[in-house]
């Protein structure tokens, strides 16, 4: 298993089990650090998932006709339900004018880590993820995410490096992309920062290839 919840759900089907943990073994490689020109009232997102129910992408449509800032959201990712992408793209053409949404279609893996550093704010608000490889190559790249708690990665605020909310709570996450917005530069870096070292310490823990070594000997 790669998470404690996941443990949790193999218990369940197979109780007794003797269930190793060991976390996904993400990209290692993290680029040197980078900043962007951040304007206070003005905020660039990306969403990068699959376009399907579980990662909520109609969610986060609705979340943004309440926001009050200019923001431009950037969506990456296969379409693999049409009647959803048909809901959405319905949202879309209803957005206020402060809100400017473009889908940019699927992208290569290699593609993903100058689009992520091009953005201000990664949002996936998902409704459950195991590891979220994007959610990580954001953090690697230095870019805050606003995420669902339905991840391993939590206590994001606490780190500087975006947020993970509940989500029964829209207006949560409404607050969170209007705090992202009123970032000046010296706070935006901040977060910036917060993000990338959040990522460092994750790949530095000597624990994580301790895990693969024990579950394959």
């Amino acid at each position: 298993a790669t998470s404690e919840r996941e443990k949790e759900a193999i218990l369940q089907y197979f109780p007794g089990s003797d269930v190793l943990l060991a976390d996904d073994l993400p990209n290692t490689k993290q680029p040197v650090f980078t900043t962007k020109h951040k304007q206070p009232g003005t905020l660039s997102c990306i969403f990068i998932a699959r376009i399907h129910p579980i990662k909520n992408l109609l969610l986060l449509l609705d979340i943004l006709k309440d926001v009050k800032a200019n923001v431009s959201l950037t969506i990456i990712g296969p379409v693999e339900d049409a009647a959803y992408w048909q809901k959405c793209n319905a949202a879309m053409a209803v957005m206020p004018p402060n809100i400017v949404v473009t889908y940019g279609g699927s992208l290569p893996n290699h593609a993903l880590l100058p689009l992520l550093q091009d953005q201000q704010l990664f949002i996936l608000p998902t409704q459950g993820e195991n590891f979220g490889h994007a959610i990580f190559e954001s953090l690697l790249a230095g870019r805050p995410v606003l995420i669902s708690n339905q991840t391993p990665w939590l206590g994001l605020e606490q780190q500087h490096a975006g947020w993970d909310l509940p989500l029964q709570k829209p207006q949560a996450f409404v607050a969170a992309i209007e705090k992202a917005a009123a970032w000046d530069q010296a706070i935006f870096d901040e977060w910036c920062r917060g993000a990338y070292q959040y990522a460092k310490a994750f790949i530095d823990n000597p624990d994580l290839k301790k895990d693969y070594h024990r579950l394959f000997s």
